[in-house]
């Protein structure tokens, strides 16, 4: 899943198409060992109340095909000449089953308005176009890029296209632009898992584009993308499937190797600056020293700084370590400052969901203490310390509100 800033969840799944449906597009029943695929699709999901949601956009991978296996079939054309649609008789020891593509993460870009997508199963990044109505994503035409739903970029693998050039992803996964304030903000990043090479990089890249914006690409220009940046070390970091990066504010990268639950940080040297074994195997805690052997898996991690919106309403005080009988000798716990003690559990948010108006009752206001209200992204939306238990919320974007007092979380209402 993806939050939107609106409020809105972009959620990655795949629909079943059956051997009939598979055939008329032009499979080769030969590669249809599963008498069935499950391509791809991406929804956008209104949040509507506590536990509903309405549909208001959807792309799906099954609207962009080609195939050069039937003439009589749908999507017939040459694959080399259509590199913004999916091969659809690519053929290696993963894409012969039903979970064809496995697309393993999906992040959105605000300022682009796009998508990126991980195919494990093609070791390709694919950006698609969000700015497109959901008709638009089914067709080759419309939304900022003139494309539809065809991929406006793509890099990894060349053999998806029928080219020849040199393959540079193995079966990746978390492909995600660098976030707003870093340092290579806007770039792209990937956890390459390197399966058939027995190490694994972590690379930063740089998609070439026109001065207008355009991604530049093709048969052309699929070597012209720039590795900006790459981490490797061939002797102790290799993680086969699972795993992820991202990139912290000053700088440093934050690697969680999947297999190994070894979550580490390196500075822009590469030089290793925290290391954490996740001691937890298959559900319980290890005895400090105990080798967990491959049985502590971590799909991904995420490092968040101290002030991180989120804790505002939150007590972090760090207790004993988590594994078994450990050694504490060589240990520094740090404690955080203690944001929260007491919760206004018996202030009433109401009506909720609500469209303009906000009141709040049983809260015990007192003058000079500031009421605040944060998005689901974490971002501080109002302000103020004269509160009189009525809020006007009608310009608010839609989406779900945390409300503080004081600093002491309060309650979540749904903006309508």
């Amino acid at each position: 899943i993806e939050m939107l800033p609106n409020g809105n969840v972009l959620i990655l799944a795949t629909e079943r198409i059956d051997q009939t449906e598979c055939l008329q597009n032009g499979r080769d029943p030969n590669k249809l060992v599963d008498g069935e695929l499950w391509p791809e699709m991406i929804i956008e999901v209104e949040p509507i109340g506590l536990d509903s949601g309405r549909i208001v956009w959807e792309w799906h991978s099954w609207d962009h095909l080609v195939q050069e296996f039937d003439s009589t079939k749908l999507n017939y054309g040459s694959v080399q000449q259509s590199p913004g649609k999916l091969h659809l008789n690519y053929s290696n020891t993963i894409t012969g089953k039903a979970d064809w593509l496995h697309c393993n993460s999906v992040d959105y870009n605000p300022y682009l308005d796009q998508i990126i997508l991980s195919s494990r199963s093609f070791s390709e990044i694919w950006i698609i176009d969000h700015s497109t109505s959901t008709a638009e994503a089914a067709s080759s035409q419309g939304g900022t890029m003139n494309q539809g739903g065809d991929i406006l970029y793509r890099w990894g693998n060349p053999e998806t296209m029928n080219l020849t050039g040199s393959r540079t992803l193995f079966t990746q996964h978390d492909a995600r632009w660098i976030e707003p304030g870093n340092p290579d903000s806007g770039k792209i990043m990937v956890f390459n898992n390197g399966d058939t090479l027995n190490y694994s990089t972590v690379d930063i890249l740089i998609p070439p584009t026109d001065v207008s914006g355009q991604y530049l690409w093709g048969n052309q220009y699929f070597d012209a993308t720039q590795v900006h940046w790459s981490y490797k070390d061939t002797s102790h970091f290799f993680g086969i499937r699972t795993s992820g990066a991202h990139q912290l504010p000053n700088g440093n990268v934050f690697i969680c190797e999947g297999p190994t639950g070894t979550i580490f940080e390196v500075d822009a040297q590469k030089n290793m600056v925290f290391e954490y074994i996740n001691p937890i195997s298959v559900g319980s805690p290890l005895s400090q020293g105990t080798s967990p052997v491959n049985s502590n898996g971590v799909f991904r991690a995420t490092k968040y700084p101290v002030d991180y919106a989120a804790f505002t309403n939150q007590s972090l005080i760090p207790s004993s370590p988590i594994e078994l009988n450990p050694n504490t000798s060589h240990c520094q716990l740090f404690s955080t400052q203690t944001m929260l003690h007491t919760n206004h559990t018996n202030a009433i948010l109401f009506p909720n969901p609500t469209n303009d108006d906000l009141y709040i009752e049983q809260l015990d206001i007192q003058d000079g203490r500031k009421l605040d209200i944060f998005n689901s992204v974490g971002q501080n939306v109002y302000s103020s310390t004269h509160f009189s238990g009525y809020i006007s919320v009608g310009i608010l974007p839609k989406g779900m509100y945390i409300v503080t007092y004081d600093s002491r979380y309060i309650g979540k209402f749904i903006k309508h």
